[in-house]
Parts: C-alpha cells; sequence; structure tokens
C-alpha cells in the first residue's frame, strides 16, 4: 500500500522533521558545552554528531541494516542520504526527535543545578 501526500503535507512534514533535528542538535551542542564549560567542545559535539550520522549512513551499505535507525540523519529528513524513499515511519522519527529532546533537557537541567552561575572567575 503506497500513501502519497500532497506537496503541502510534505512541507509541514519535512519542516517538521527539520526543526526537530535542529532543536536537539541545539540541545547536544548546549548540553556538552555545559558538562565541558567550554563552548568549542559543545559546537564539536553538534557538528560531531551529524557527521557520525553521515559517515554512519555512507558505510551501512543497506538501508536494512538495523543499527542505521539509531543515526541522526536517517530522522532528519524525509528521504535520507542516497536513498530514494523514506523508511522509517514519520511518527517513529518524530518519537525519535521527543524522546531525545525529553533527555536531552533532563541532562541539561541536572548539569544547570550543578553550577554556579554567578561565581566570577579572576
Amino acid at each position: 500500500e503506497t500513501m502519497l501526500l500532497s506537496p503541502l503535507e510534505t512541507f509541514i512534514n519535512l519542516v517538521a522533521l527539520i526543526v526537530l533535528g535542529l532543536f536537539c542538535l541545539g540541545l547536544i551542542s548546549m548540553t556538552a558545552t555545559l558538562a565541558a564549560r567550554h563552548n568549542v567542545v559543545g559546537f564539536l559535539a553538534g557538528a560531531g554528531v551529524l557527521l557520525s550520522g553521515y559517515i554512519g549512513t555512507h558505510f551501512a551499505g543497506s538501508v536494512t541494516s538495523w543499527w542505521i535507525y539509531f543515526l541522526i540523519t536517517h530522522h532528519f529528513e524525509l528521504t535520507p542520504g542516497v536513498f530514494p524513499i523514506r523508511n522509517i515511519p514519520l511518527l517513529i522519527s518524530i518519537l525519535y526527535w521527543v524522546i531525545g529532546a525529553l533527555l536531552l533537557i533532563l541532562a541539561g537541567l541536572t548539569l544547570v543545578k550543578q553550577q554556579d552561575f554567578i561565581a566570577v572567575e579572576a
């Protein structure tokens, strides 16, 4: 059974996935920055997660490899990599992002409670 989407539905789905994905990448960067207390580490963490997804997709060799479903790039867009179809249901990708965001928010809250932002470094 093939389900065809209208251009508007496709656009809304694509924007939702991109917004959720970029939000999570931002949370990864912020959480890593809080943990390391250095902004370059946060940038490298976000870029590294995204780059590892593309590298993993390149070396997967097949869309049937079970571990590719954990790669960030397969949940970021409607057509991951060079594959012409979406092999992960949209709802699974949305859950992937929501669960990831919740875990990152909880980690960030834990890190914020441990830090003293008012202390002045001389």
